[in-house]
């Protein structure tokens, strides 16, 4: 969700500033409505982009190196500012702790940076927003929500269950394309084997009958001895149609082609199907539950469950709920 800059006038008529987290403008002038804050200047900040692959920008203007933060960190990170924040531990306090205890070079410089915003006056939502690559959507709208209605440590609990589930998903996506993948590598493996080996040395000896050979036969020979003749030739189409298909992919409609395909391949389509819409009704819940509207949950919604052709249903679902 995109932060936004602010100054204005309290209803002592002090002038107050700040950042917050917030979908759209309008939504920003309600929270600041319900806070009592009349804005006189409203500016929406532009996320500071990466400097190269592989490094990412903290907040003090230094430069680290960036490590993966597995899943697992986060929900041990959720877990910890739970328990902290319920036994009132001063959130600032928390995540210097955290920051000091946690192995990640990464995780550290983040939960630095996010403790040095929220000295700055910048809420807890909008410093976690500096960090989208570790802290999704999902996860800063549901701190949002949380930290608005006093529960910070129920919205904490949440994520980490939330998390927890997640983890449980990719466990079982993993599981269901395990088989079919080993199956086509040993059958790339095996008519690998077969056209190298084991044709050319039928092909000796059926050479030596000097018989016709059925039509079959034949086309299984030309097809070995053309693939020892131009197996560089056959690497180097494999391999740009690779590049190629990857390139198409990472685009919006190769995106959107390929996840569509995805959910008809045979046997596998509908185990993706179910674990989406599993993953559409425990993401939902835990949004719905944090308290976050309807319209801006859907939109969180979609950009957790990691299928492009899905996402665009939703945000269709979206705009008619909207209309």
């Amino acid at each position: 969700m995109p932060s936004f800059s602010y100054k204005g006038r309290n209803q002592q008529g002090e002038q107050v500033s700040g950042v917050l987290v917030a979908t759209s403008t309008n939504a920003l002038l309600a929270d600041l409505a319900k806070q009592g804050i009349i804005p006189v200047n409203i500016s929406e900040q532009t996320e500071v982009k990466d400097k190269a692959p592989g490094w990412s920008a903290a907040g003090n203007g230094k430069w680290y190196q960036r490590k993966t933060i597995g899943i697992e960190e986060l929900i041990v990170f959720s877990r910890q500012m739970f328990s902290l924040n319920k036994a009132g531990v001063p959130i600032i306090r928390a995540l210097s702790g955290l920051a000091a205890t946690v192995k990640n070079k990464t995780l550290q410089a983040v939960l630095r940076d996010v403790a040095d915003s929220l000295e700055s006056g910048v809420d807890l939502a909008s410093s976690l927003n500096r960090h989208p690559a570790v802290f999704s959507d999902l996860y800063v709208s549901v701190i949002h929500v949380g930290e608005n209605t006093g529960r910070l440590d129920l919205a904490f609990k949440q994520v980490a269950s939330y998390l927890e589930l997640e983890r449980e998903t990719k466990k079982r996506i993993s599981a269901a394309t395990r088989y079919p993948l080993f199956v086509i590598i040993a059958i790339v493996i095996a008519i690998g084997v077969i056209n190298v080996l084991v044709v050319p040395a039928f092909a000796q000896l059926f050479a030596s009958f000097d018989a016709e050979l059925p039509w079959q036969t034949r086309v299984l020979i030309w097809c070995s001895a053309f693939t020892i003749d131009n197996w560089y030739w056959i690497v180097l189409v494999v391999v740009a149609s690779f590049f190629c298909w990857r390139s198409y992919v990472n685009t919006k409609a190769g995106r959107l082609w390929w996840d569509r395909l995805k959910l008809r391949i045979p046997l596998v389509g509908s185990i993706f199907e179910r674990i989406i819409l599993a993953r559409f009704a425990r993401t939902f819940s835990t949004v719905a539950m944090a308290g976050v509207p309807i319209i801006q949950a859907l939109s969180v919604v979609a950009n957790a469950l990691g299928n492009a052709y899905v996402t665009d249903r939703i945000g269709s679902m979206a705009s008619h709920i909207e209309r």
